[in-house]
């Protein structure tokens, strides 16, 4: 997801219906705040010694204290300025930063827009850690993908 393809999928949506976050385990209450938008630039090295260099986008959400919703209007009005001030902040793949009721903070994938009862959810789906070159070696079906349970800890041999 990029905040571009974000945009053009509210976009489709009505304008006064409000935007609601969520995670797998909380609700982001009402009144919540985008405390910003960044575009971050990454110049790392993994397991292996492969050099890297893209861009992050995230938008960062500050929990609010119940209240009304911003409205998809709002909301989409936020990032299309925000998109138009940052250059390149449309493109780059996006993250939110999120923690419930402000607490620690975590990062998000972010899915896709959906319409349920005039309300608009956005589901902030957990983030794991990874080892790129074991996920460029099972894309690249050189070995298979291993199956991975949340209620232990990831081994592999990469390194």
């Amino acid at each position: 997801m990029t905040l571009k393809k974000l945009k053009d999928e509210l976009s489709s949506l009505p304008p006064e219906s409000p935007v609601i976050f969520y995670t797998d385990t909380d609700k982001i209450d009402g009144n919540y705040h985008v405390t910003e938008l960044k575009l971050a630039r990454i110049d790392s090295i993994d397991c292996v010694g492969r050099r890297s260099d893209r861009e992050e986008a995230f938008l960062q959400l500050l929990d609010g204290h119940g209240g009304d919703y911003m409205t998809n209007a709002k909301f989409s009005g936020i990032l299309e300025q925000s998109i138009n001030s940052v250059k390149r902040l449309g493109d780059a793949p996006v993250f939110a930063e999120f923690g419930a009721k402000n607490s620690i903070l975590s990062i998000y994938h972010i899915a896709e827009p959906e319409l349920q009862n005039d309300q608009i959810l956005i589901h902030l789906v957990s983030t794991r850690s990874k080892c790129r070159p074991l996920e460029d070696a099972i894309c690249q079906n050189s070995i298979p993908k291993p199956v991975i349970r949340l209620d232990e800890p990831f081994k592999n041999n990469c390194c």
